[in-house]
């Protein structure tokens, strides 16, 4: 007979066998697992809790410092939710729409602030905390100190740094955690269950949760591999007291179908929804090796060092302390120990599996792409921490005098380390930000201020709070960070020049925020420009003015520079005079794209090289409300309507989407097209168009101008670039002018038996805006003896369309047209041009005549020959 202390009741019981540590035996009237009661495990969890919430919300406003780039997307997605502004489905690099929305619930219960969001994020930390806790009950279900080892596994759950990091800083990856402790107590309860038979709806339940966490974040998808290979598994190797049971994949796949078909279905609808799956594999072909590599490196991760960017964890912080990290172990060692037996398989499978989505990437150690992992390795801790205790009280049997001393203590140990790895968290976290060696410099890529833009949140907060007429740049305010600080309070509302009653532009002045993101300088490329009036909370979008570019960043003698209180120059603020406003003139034939929108405007560049990016802005006319959101494409086309350059974007996504423009407002869309290196010499054209997501085809743009109905195409590229050039001295010269800015300056005509070789030389004024057709004709009399139609397209011949021409430059075309033997002599030469299909010439005025036939008469039988 042995004897066993019970903490419960504090006093010597006697049982006929005591329970081995870890094997697997439940409560029932003869048996007495050893334990701390079930009052005092209230107590702790309870404070642990309390402990979790605390170092979750302690200082929230000022650690950490400013805004993680992440957040501030999540931030502005949230606000225009929560105002009702339909939201495209497009999803940039946040495929999860689900916390999206839970932003913006936090908004609309709370306020637009940021504190609102962080009140969420807190209360799922703590969550997930508690949910810690209850996967370790279900973990250790009948084992030698249950609730100590839960306890354990909620407190590694609490001192993970790196679940610290997520929590305060918005990031959409901490829903995921939740969800997996909630999948691993559905199914370890259904295993466990006492009933005869398998317990279908928690079978249901489960694959419903691992269809769940497609939802959360990406690495999400390993949820339904994990219960999905969990139900097979307890197929092949069901608990003893059972017979395998192929329902339970029928009913675990009942659950998944609803979950998954939903993210099918809405990634059928996104195109390129996963497109940053092949952005995180790298370039780095995905090996054998390279993934045996990456999963060392991820266990480095969990166990020896941290992450080197201060967004998600502090650099010397891995996710469990050195105790727990052997705990940790140990669990890991008794799950593998029982492979064949639920939460065994359920551990290793896990574990593999979460790893997986970092060491399939470039970056193994990415604590975002190891998220999965956390809730894991804390119940791993708790498992361990259990046996350890387990096997040290057993041991300590055979000696009754040592029973109670060493329990007790085990417990005290046991609690010590819980507190004391939440307090190293608490401590390592607020040190970090304390630290003044992670601000200096401020632009290095591993310190604070690049990953937290706190030069660029701060120069938007005093520009939030600006009491005067301000002018700054456009692109300055259209990103997530300041259409989140702006447009919260200080200007909900946002027009355009055309529809804002602008007579002058006010006096005021001119605000330049020096640092952007990632601390880097603000870009001085972009020449659109804002006008902030905060009498009337509102923002006006400029078009591009002239005489404007010492606007971008003006330093006079009457500039302002502010500094911050690290000492870094965040602004500079210079006076400005009020000034005349002169709206653009825009096209009086604009192209119609969709329904309610019109191209009225174009502004483009040819002073750029192959491997340049070459400028391209867009004016767009508002008829009728748009949908959300309009992407506008600008494209360089050749003359067979291949790509050589393309942008697409979505236009002013953050300062003004298309959701909320008005009829009346002309928006300045401005792109930057990334010219291939390899661009061969020849003729290119400007294309631009517009898209509605989640389609991609363009919206039809009527008139169209070529064999594409989806683009309009405009100007002209020239490469290498046109030279000036003289008439020859041999040309006939003329006097011959056709519409749309073409001249016929003069020509040649070489005549060899019935073989007439025709030189015509051409000038414009202005860019032709038409491709038209030159054709030539012979006549004798009456009667036409030869004649050529052709398009000038021979670009080794220096034979451009005409809508290429441009002023300053010979254009020559050349024309060969072959006599018929026998036929009457040609006493007369005439050229002209034509649209098609219309086959409309152009007009012609020859010496200052007009040419009722629209031909002119470059050559007679009564001119030299």
């Amino acid at each position: 007979m042995t004897t066993v202390y019970s903490p419960a009741t504090a006093r010597y019981t006697s049982s006929r066998q005591l329970v081995p540590p870890f094997t697997k035996a439940m409560p029932n009237k003869t048996t007495t697992l050893t334990d701390i009661s079930r009052s005092w495990a209230f107590v702790l969890i309870t404070v642990l809790l309390l402990s979790a919430t605390f170092i979750r919300a302690y200082d929230l406003t000022g650690t950490p410092p400013g805004l993680s780039f992440d957040a501030t997307w999540n931030l502005a997605d949230g606000l225009r939710i929560s105002r009702g502004i339909p939201f495209p489905a497009v999803f940039d690099t946040r495929p999860e729409p689900v916390y999206r929305w839970i932003v913006a619930t936090s908004f609309v219960l709370l306020g637009p602030h940021v504190y609102s969001a962080q009140v969420f994020q807190v209360l799922l930390g703590t969550l997930t905390v508690a949910l810690t806790y209850a996967a370790g009950l279900a973990l250790l279900n009948g084992r030698e100190w249950r609730r100590l080892g839960a306890l354990v596994a909620a407190g590694a759950m609490a001192a993970n740094v790196a679940h610290l990091f997520l929590i305060r800083n918005l990031y959409r990856s901490a829903l995921l955690p939740p969800v997996i402790l909630l999948i691993v107590i559905v199914l370890l309860r259904t295993v466990h269950s006492q009933r005869g038979k398998p317990q279908n709806r928690l079978w249901t339940l489960g694959g419903f949760l691992g269809g769940l966490g497609l939802h959360t974040y990406l690495a999400g998808i390993m949820t339904a591999p994990l219960v999905a290979g969990f139900a097979v598994h307890q197929v092949i190797f069901p608990p003893r007291e059972r017979r395998a049971n192929w329902r339970v994949i029928l009913w675990t796949a009942l659950g998944l179908i609803i979950p998954v078909s939903a993210y099918l279905i809405f990634a059928a609808l996104v195109p390129d929804l996963f497109f940053r799956i092949h952005a995180a594999g790298g370039d780095t072909p995905i090996t054998l090796a390279r993934v045996v590599s990456s999963f060392a490196e991820s266990i480095q991760e969990f166990y020896l060092v941290g992450y080197k960017l201060p967004l998600y964890n502090t650099p010397n912080s891995p996710f469990l302390n050195p105790v727990l990290a052997v705990l940790a172990m140990i669990g890991f060692v008794l799950a593998v120990w029982r492979w064949r037996e639920a939460d065994g398989a359920l551990f290793i499978g896990g574990m593999l599996l979460f790893i997986a989505p970092g060491a399939l990437s470039e970056d193994p150690t990415h604590p975002v792409r190891l998220v999965g992992t956390m809730p894991l390795l804390a119940l791993l801790s708790g498992l361990g921490s259990a046996w350890v205790i387990a096997v040290v009280t057993t041991a300590s049997s055979r000696w009754r005098a040592a029973v109670n001393p060493l329990r007790a203590i085990s417990v005290a140990l046991t609690l010590i380390l819980i507190a004391s790895s939440i307090g190293a968290t608490h401590i390592a976290f607020r040190g970090m930000f304390a630290d003044p060696a992670e601000y200096n410099p401020p632009e290095y890529w591993l310190g604070v201020p690049h990953n937290y833009i706190i030069a660029f949140v701060e120069a938007l907060e005093l520009l939030e709070k600006v009491d005067k007429p301000t002018y700054t740049s456009l692109a300055v305010l259209d990103n997530p960070t300041a259409g989140y600080i702006l447009q919260r309070e200080a200007y909900p509302n946002v027009t355009t020049w055309a529809r804002h009653p602008l007579k002058e532009l006010p006096a005021g002045q001119f605000f330049f925020p020096v640092r952007e993101y990632y601390h880097a300088p603000t870009s001085t490329e972009d020449p659109r420009m804002v006008l902030l009036l905060p009498a009337e909370k509102t923002i006006v979008i400029l078009p591009v003015l002239d005489n404007t570019a010492h606007l971008i960043e003006p330093v006079s003698p009457q500039t302002r520079e502010i500094n911050d209180s690290h000492g870094w120059l965040i602004a500079r603020i210079t006076p400005m005079a009020a000034r005349p406003f002169t709206p653009p003139q825009f096209e009086d034939q604009p192209v119609s794209a969709g329904q309610g929108l019109e191209l009225v405007g174009k502004v483009t560049t040819s002073d750029f090289q192959p491997g340049q990016v070459a400028p391209v802005v867009l004016y767009w006319r508002v008829t009728a409300p748009q949908p959300a959101d309009i992407f506008s494409v600008a494209q360089l086309l050749d003359l067979n309507l291949n790509q050589h350059g393309n942008s697409d974007h979505h236009v002013l996504p953050y300062l003004y989407p298309s959701a909320r423009w008005q009829p009346g407002d002309i928006i300045p869309d401005r792109h930057t097209v990334p010219i291939v290196a390899t661009l061969p010499p020849g003729v290119y054209r400007w294309a631009a168009g517009v898209h509605v997501p989640p389609k991609v085809k363009r919206l039809i743009v009527n008139p169209q101008d070529s064999e594409l109905d989806d683009l309009w195409l405009w100007g002209s590229v020239r490469l290498p670039k046109p030279t000036s050039e003289q008439l020859p001295t041999d040309a006939i010269p003329l006097n011959v002018r056709f519409d749309d800015h073409i001249l016929l300056s003069g020509y040649q005509l070489a005549r060899d038996n019935n073989t007439w070789t025709v030189k015509l030389y051409w000038r414009v004024t202005a860019a032709p805006q038409g491709d038209y057709t030159i054709f030539v004709h012979v006549m004798a009399g009456d009667q036409m003896i030869a004649q050529q139609d052709a398009k000038p397209l021979d670009i080794q011949l220096g034979q451009v369309p005409t809508w290429a021409w441009t002023p300053g430059e010979v254009i020559t075309t050349s024309y060969t047209l072959s006599i018929s033997a026998g036929a009457i002599l040609p006493d007369a030469l005439y050229v002209g041009m034509y649209t098609y299909p219309s086959l409309e010439r152009l007009s012609i005025s020859q010496d200052d005549k007009i040419n009722p036939d629209r031909r002119a008469l470059i050559w007679s039988e009564s001119q030299p020959k």
